[in-house]
């Protein structure tokens, strides 16, 4: 007997804590976050001042933190636009954390990231 009363209440507790609402998430600062990603990828560009940036969106990461998309258009060292690349940014913690600029020489040699924003970004978007 004492056995069932504490399986049911081991299973009350998993219920209860399963369905438990989760503490609501903090605003997200748009304008910080557009500011910590171009201030990051300022260092890579030629000519940081010509870049159009895109954001598509920015929301909570499931992971903690920030995730921003979205494509960024750039000049080249010959000054000419490469036109328009998708990248994606966390910031944690009011900083960069992780990211890059899709299919960049310098940033994106290997094409990982291409990968990389194309799941993380697309989660974002679908939710």
């Amino acid at each position: 007997m004492r056995r069932y009363i504490v399986g049911g209440f081991l299973l009350l507790l998993v219920l209860v804590y399963a369905f438990w609402p989760a503490p609501p998430l903090p605003p997200i600062d748009n304008d910080a976050t557009q500011r910590i990603v171009r201030e990051h990828f300022k260092r890579n560009l030629v000519d940081p001042e010509l870049a159009v940036w895109h954001f598509t969106e920015i929301a909570h990461y499931r992971f903690g933190g920030v995730i921003a998309c979205g494509t960024v258009n750039y000049v080249n060292s010959a000054k000419v636009f490469v036109g328009e690349r998708q990248f994606y940014a966390i910031v944690q913690d009011g900083a960069y954390h992780d990211g890059g600029i899709v299919g960049d020489s310098f940033e994106d040699p290997t094409g990982d990231y291409a990968f990389t924003a194309k799941v993380a970004c697309k989660q974002v978007i679908a939710k």
